[in-house]
């Protein structure tokens, strides 16, 4: 099993209690941190992975080819994600 460490997110944006779409925000803010044509794929990530906080979390499956970037997802969305959140099961 291969982790990246990435930095934590840095952004330029207003704070997010003045954000009217946080999805949107997300979006915008995962792409400028290089995750190319994945914003709705690392949008749905982040809300399973926010649903953990939830009494009946969501789980997620991802798949596809292999070198397809499911990986590089994960590392970026979890970027975002407090080291708390953070559960990698790969296999």
């Amino acid at each position: 099993m291969t982790h990246t460490n990435l930095e934590q997110p840095s952004t330029t944006h207003n704070s997010l209690n003045d954000e009217v779409d946080l999805i949107l925000r997300f979006q915008s803010d995962i792409a400028n941190q290089g995750l190319v044509g994945e914003s709705r794929n690392a949008a749905i990530v982040l809300l399973v992975s926010v649903s953990a906080l939830l009494e009946n979390p969501m789980h997620l499956t991802v798949f596809g080819e292999s070198s397809a970037g499911k990986n590089n997802l994960l590392d970026r969305v979890a970027a975002f994600l407090p080291p708390e959140m953070k559960s990698l099961s790969v296999g």
